[in-house]
């Protein structure tokens, strides 16, 4: 891996335009990650979708909610996905003891064999994209994804804090604003 530092004396336009250039090729990389999931998710009779949710529970039986936490998908989407597993009997909901309502979606042996096909064809697919790559540049780029990636979750959450409101007090001589 070339590792350039480029100094950009206009204010890191260059930088600011390199990122938005990884944001696209990241979307489109993630575009076809779930087209060759739904190809060979399709041998085993399952979606791209089924096979993320199949992953994780693979690990462990867990409530849908902490499933969709773990693909950073909603909880909702991750229900219906759930659903569709559990009519094709790949997944079961069984009771949570730690917790009343919220049941615990497991893989039923059908579900175990289906990953079990999946994982395999995955670490051939894993193998073949990084065949002829060095160890420490994945490392390197991993490192950066990371990276970035905690820096997008850090603006979103600077974007979700309150803004401070203007409260609007009046007093016998006019109005004022001041802020709270």
């Amino acid at each position: 891996m070339v590792r350039m530092v480029v100094r950009d004396p206009a204010g890191s336009t260059l930088a600011r335009d390199v990122f938005q250039r990884i944001v696209n090729e990241v979307f489109q990389l993630q575009g076809a990650i779930l087209r060759y999931g739904d190809r060979v998710g399709a041998e085993q009779g399952v979606s791209s979708s089924r096979w993320q949710v199949i992953a994780v529970l693979a690990h462990a039986p867990l409530p849908v909610a902490a499933v969709a936490r773990r693909l950073s998908l909603t909880r909702q989407s991750v229900q219906s996905t759930t659903d569709l597993l559990v009519a094709e009997g790949l997944v079961a909901m069984v009771e949570n003891p730690d917790h009343q309502r919220a049941r615990l979606a497991q893989l039923t042996a059908a579900g175990k064999r289906a990953h079990a096909a999946l994982a395999r064809r995955q670490a051939d697919f894993c193998l073949e994209c990084t065949r002829g790559l060095a160890a420490a540049d994945l490392i390197a780029f991993e490192q950066l994804m990371t990276r970035l990636r905690e820096r997008i979750e850090q603006a979103g959450t600077a974007a979700r804090r309150p803004r401070r409101r203007v409260r609007r007090t009046s007093n016998r001589i006019g109005t004022q604003s001041r802020q709270t």
